[in-house]
């Protein structure tokens, strides 16, 4: 077998062989026997790495700082917040516990002129005309009682101060302060990096030693930057969410406050109500025909009258008003149904009798009326 004699050249010469695809063949054997080796460094690439990450380092410390001085400020903006929103609502609690307890001295005051007014009628009734007529001597004690009792209900009232309590905090508010606190705690930690110490003299093997830490440290400061990212995003979703949230409790809190400060009396005059039902019923104890007969028992009934007469002024003024239905279509959100009635010529579900009046104040029902209904 006799050689192949090498191609030539036009000039002669021998072609060069291209070794390109048997290049690419000898690599991926390397590769498949070996996997993808790296050139070897050279100290000076090594030494310059060093020095670029010490440069980085600098850097990333000074990015962390500012990060972190970031998030402590949104920590106090979240606190600062936090503290506005409770002092909001503390000066609303205080301005209508104010108003509220404005207003039942002011109506204090004015049923306590009524009360006086009818005591200093009592007082103009001789002793002796009492003393000579012993239903009329019972009669003038069961207004005296009724005076009483007026007076007992001023007593139980007057003094009465709110004691209305913070709300609970809300479930935004304490994952905020969670949130708040959890990133305070490493909110001031020292982030310069180490000091570098330059040696002479130094050998390959520190130098590598010291790039191979400073990539550790590098991958590390990272990290907490990153942290310290998610953290002031965590921080600012909180304050944002915080901020909607007060606001809306806020306005909530107000318009209860508003509502409780519009029926503030209403304790207070459902305790009066019986005594001016019981005023009520003490005129139908004096018959017109009594009054005719004997001025002493006009004078009461009078005096009675006035006083109710008074009583409903002062309603009136508060918003309080009364509801005596009769002849009325029954109404079952202001009347109660205690019994029927056919032999009245009425139509069906008219209220034809009224046992006891209802009243309401400032529009909201505070006693329904009894009635008796044609059915």
């Amino acid at each position: 077998m006799t050689d192949t004699p090498p191609e030539t050249n036009d000039d002669g010469t021998p072609k060069k062989r291209d070794t390109s695809v048997e290049d690419a063949e000898n690599k991926a054997r390397r590769e498949l026997l070996f996997g993808d080796l790296e050139e070897e460094e050279t100290p000076e690439e090594i030494k310059a790495e060093r020095d670029g990450l010490w440069q980085k380092l600098t850097e990333m410390a000074a990015r962390l700082d500012s990060a972190q001085k970031d998030k402590s400020l949104l920590v106090q903006k979240l606190l600062a917040q936090k503290e506005e929103a409770a002092q909001a609502l503390a000066k609303i609690q205080k301005q209508t516990n104010e108003q509220k307890a404005a207003a039942i001295e002011i109506f204090v005051k004015e049923i306590t002129l009524v009360v006086d007014n009818l005591k200093e009628a009592l007082g103009a009734l001789p002793h002796e005309m009492r003393a000579a007529d012993p239903k009329f001597d019972k009669l003038a004690q069961g207004v005296e009682k009724t005076v009483g009792q007026l007076t007992a209900v001023f007593n139980k009232f007057a003094a009465k101060e709110s004691n209305s309590k913070a709300p609970a905090m809300s479930n935004t508010e304490k994952t905020a302060e969670t949130a708040a606190e959890t990133v305070a705690d490493g909110a001031q930690k020292n982030n310069e990096p180490d000091e570098r110490i330059i040696r002479e003299n130094e050998t390959p093997g520190e130098i590598l030693a010291e790039r191979d830490a400073l990539r550790s440290k590098v991958a590390e400061m990272a990290g907490k930057i990153g942290k310290s990212q998610q953290d002031a995003l965590t921080l600012t979703r909180h304050l944002n969410a915080q901020k909607t949230e007060s606001e809306q409790a806020l306005a909530r809190i107000q318009n209860q406050l508003n509502e409780q400060k519009s029926f503030a009396l209403e304790k207070f005059v459902k305790e009066i109500l019986p005594v001016v039902d019981n005023l009520e019923r003490g005129l139908t104890v004096i018959p017109q025909a009594q009054r005719d007969a004997d001025a002493k028992f006009a004078a009461l009934a009078q005096g009675v009258e006035k006083t109710l007469g008074q009583l409903t002024a002062v309603f009136g003024k508060f918003g309080i008003k009364e509801i005596n239905p009769k002849g009325e279509t029954f109404d079952p959100e202001r009347h109660e149904a205690i019994s029927t009635d056919d032999s009245v010529d009425a139509e069906p579900e008219t209220v034809v009798g009224v046992a006891q009046k209802g009243y309401e104040l400032n529009e909201r029902v505070i006693r329904h009326a009894k009635v008796i209904v044609k059915p």
